[in-house]
């Protein structure tokens, strides 16, 4: 009767604990609170961490080169938009969100929540909250009634956008906040999670294609740009299955293809609105002539002046009335320059950096790098709290604990 009791005792702790970090990646946003539930987490990181000073300088000491970056690009981007004049403030209150949402909550979770847990794996965790969201977006599709209510009780912002664009039939389901960007791109990260963790040949999970098609349905039905992270993934794979004559890799890779063919076509015979949103994707991919004139080569414009280029010109071009534009790159020149870009761009060098050598060279590291770049083109994600840059910060602090606790570390795999 004990170990019943225990063993109830720990699916509810599971649970709670999914509940809890589903909160902190994906933040929905209630209409009838009005704010990101992630606030309460931050007030509660933050009163701890008051209490608990000595682990959160602990941390920063060892995340010291990329919070002076931080710094740096906070005042350089403070004297920009005061010089300019725009009176952009937005962009330094941005910047400055990276020191508390991005630092205070994560190191929060990993010291007072994951280490009371090292045994689940850190990633498997982050794979269940996943499947949630993931199940949550096929049910809000399948059953209008349920997509009603939750587009109801959310925030209606991105509907509002999506609505100016007709895309509300095929877009934007699912229970989280930035539903139609980084939702979506965690959905692709998440898949690569999943196909890495199936390469492992002491990790044959099979039932992992079953997770892959979920978040695949979550990506096309959402942001599909969450597909680059997927490809960027199998592409490692395709190459490493290649060198090392490796039949497993090939035929997870062939499955996992052929899982995502199948998948369309039943997209194409039950929401043709949907398969023709997927298909102008992939025309536009596959086409250099589709990108001439298209929105993405209308988006992609620079300063005019000089200066503007290298120090830029102190506003958010994705707010301007005219040729504005919501490729991160961009808006990040307009904003602060090139200059900018380069210190950004640096702090990402130096951060990514850090957690392979922490991670002991994990080629995940590798691809989240790269499928942030690749991500960044759609927004400004480096410096932006939503799904892919909380997770990738939960990661870091996740390293940082296990180099400074090296006897008592979580895992990350299992």
């Amino acid at each position: 009767m004990r170990i019943y009791i225990d063993d109830i005792k720990d699916k509810l702790q599971y649970v709670l604990l999914v509940v809890l970090f589903y909160i902190y990646i994906f933040n929905p946003v209630f209409s009838f609170i009005g704010f990101g539930i992630n606030n309460l987490l931050l007030l509660i990181a933050g009163v701890s961490l008051v209490f608990y000073n000595g682990i959160f300088l602990e941390n920063l000491r060892l995340y010291k080169t990329e919070l002076s970056l931080v710094v740096i690009m906070i005042v350089y981007l403070f004297i920009t938009v005061l010089i300019s004049g725009t009176g952009y403030y937005q962009g330094v209150l941005d910047l400055l969100s990276w020191l508390t949402t991005l630092l205070f909550l994560p190191i929060f979770l990993v010291n007072a929540v994951l280490v009371k847990h090292r045994d689940i794996g850190f990633l498997n965790l982050i794979i269940s909250v996943g499947v949630v969201a993931a199940v949550i977006t096929a049910l809000s599709i399948v059953l209008p009634g349920l997509n009603s209510l939750l587009r109801g009780i959310q925030v209606g912002n991105e509907l509002d956008v999506m609505e100016n664009l007709g895309q509300l039939s095929v877009r934007g389901f699912g229970l989280g906040g930035n539903l139609t960007s980084a939702y979506g791109y965690m959905m692709g990260i998440l898949a690569s999670i999943c196909t890495l963790k199936m390469i492992d040949s002491e990790q044959r999970r099979w039932y992992y294609i079953v997770y892959i098609i979920l978040f695949l349905i979550a990506i096309l039905f959402n942001a599909r740009t969450g597909l680059f992270a997927l490809l960027i993934t199998l592409g490692f794979i395709f190459l490493k299955s290649l060198k090392n004559f490796s039949t497993r890799g090939l035929i997870i890779l062939a499955s996992i293809v052929v899982g995502a063919a199948l998948l369309i076509v039943l997209v194409k015979k039950f929401s043709p609105d949907m398969y023709e949103f997927i298909e102008v994707f992939f025309d536009f991919l596959s086409s250099l002539e589709n990108y001439e004139g298209s929105a993405y080569d209308q988006m992609l414009h620079f300063p005019e002046t000089t200066h503007g280029l290298i120090f830029g010109e102190g506003f958010n071009i994705f707010l301007a009335d005219y040729m504005n534009s919501d490729l991160g790159y961009v808006r990040n020149i307009y904003l602060g320059g090139i200059v900018f870009l380069v210190l950004l761009l640096l702090e990402q060098f130096v951060q990514y950096k850090k957690m392979y050598r922490r991670s002991g060279g994990d080629i995940l590291v590798v691809i989240l790098f790269l499928s942030v770049l690749v991500f960044h083109y759609k927004g400004s994600l480096f410096y932006t709290p939503n799904a892919v840059s909380r997770f990738i910060m939960l990661y870091y602090f996740v390293l940082v604990y296990n180099e400074l606790y090296q006897d008592d570390q979580i895992l990350i795999y299992k």
